[in-house]
C-alpha cells in the first residue's frame, strides 16, 4: 500500500492529526479508502496511530506504533525515525 500525507503540523503538545489518501494497493482497490494518522512527539520519539477506513470497511481497528529517531530497526515493537 501507497498513501500520500499533506504536511502535518504539530500543536503546542506536539500532537499531530491528519488524512492520507491510499494512491497504490496491491489488492481491490476502493476508492473511498483513506488512513487516519494522528500521534504525538516527544524529545526522541513518536507515538504513531494509523486507522483505515473506507465506505466498504465499516469496524476500522487502529494500528499503533512508537518511533525512535536514530534507533535501528530490530522489529521489537519500536520503529526507526529517519
Amino acid at each position: 500500500m501507497r498513501a500520500a500525507l499533506p504536511e502535518l503540523r504539530l500543536d503546542s503538545a506536539g500532537r499531530f492529526e491528519g488524512t492520507a489518501w491510499i494512491t497504490w494497493r496491491s489488492f481491490g482497490w476502493d476508492p473511498t479508502a483513506r488512513l487516519r494518522v494522528a500521534g504525538e512527539v516527544n524529545g526522541m520519539d513518536m507515538a504513531l496511530t494509523v486507522t483505515y477506513t473506507s465506505k466498504r470497511y465499516t469496524d476500522p481497528e487502529p494500528e499503533h506504533y512508537t518511533l525512535r529517531l536514530g534507533a535501528t530497526p530490530d522489529f521489537s515493537g519500536i520503529g526507526c525515525l529517519l
